[in-house]
């Protein structure tokens, strides 16, 4: 029998892995888990183009290289355009079925930890969020030891004569973020108080807005606000 659409792309095991947690089904919830999924398979293709950008940045492939930016570029202005989907859920559409979420939390994305690893903002410490002898710190920890996108650059750029200053290639920079800065984690007090607070909606709309004007940006969910708020999703429910 031939190769056949469904088959090729595994369009049944695609279309499966929509599980709800609500009962009965809350409708918004599927888009929900929608969204979420594709935005980590852009994820997967983002972090397929950095490490072919990777070999032609160490390979002095100009051409190749402007090319697989072009299409990160592209492919994060996808991220970000999905936002205006979401803005369709009201807040108290997702406060319907967000306590099923439990703990869960976009800050747990591993390719999107991954990903700031392969862009150069490696933070060791955020391998202690992620289970010990578990893929996914495998995978972080394979990340972190790898040479960055910037690491390349840096060797395209000396290919041609550049020098760049030691500073910059150690990452000591007084100018760069601090990778081995720790994490710190919020307060219960703070958590509990912001998570509870309306007001809460116009502190994630300037974040928003600032965000949407960037080159990088990607969706965060995070708890719902009160119930009987009724700002755009967005305005609290995404973050870096």
């Amino acid at each position: 029998m031939p190769l056949n659409y469904s088959e090729y792309l595994k369009v049944q095991q695609l279309l499966e892995l929509q599980v709800l947690r609500s009962d009965p089904p809350e409708h918004d919830e599927t888009l929900f888990i929608i969204i979420h999924q594709v935005y980590e398979l852009w994820f997967k293709q983002l972090l397929h183009e950095f490490d072919r950008l990777k070999v032609e940045f160490c390979s002095n492939d100009l051409y190749g290289a402007i090319h697989r930016l072009q299409r990160a570029r592209t492919i994060m202005k996808t991220l970000v355009s999905q936002l205006d989907i979401l803005e369709t859920m009201t807040p108290m559409s997702f406060a319907s079925f967000r306590d099923r979420l439990e703990e869960a939390s976009g800050f747990q994305s591993i390719q999107f930890r991954e990903m700031e690893f392969v862009l150069g903002y490696k933070r060791a410490t955020m391998l202690e969020f992620v289970p010990k002898d578990s893929p996914a710190r495998a995978i972080l920890e394979r990340r972190l030891k790898e040479r960055t996108v910037v690491d390349c650059f840096y060797d395209f750029l000396t290919h041609h004569g550049v020098t760049i200053p030691d500073e910059l290639k150690t990452g000591t920079s007084p100018n760069r973020p601090n990778p081995t800065k720790p994490f710190k984690r919020a307060s219960p007090a703070f958590t509990a108080k912001n998570r509870n607070s309306q007001s809460c909606s116009s502190r994630w709309s300037t974040t928003t807005k600032a965000n949407r004007s960037g080159a990088t940006v990607t969706s965060r969910w995070s708890s719902a606000p009160s119930a009987t708020s009724r700002e755009p999703v967005d305005q609290w429910a995404w973050r870096f």
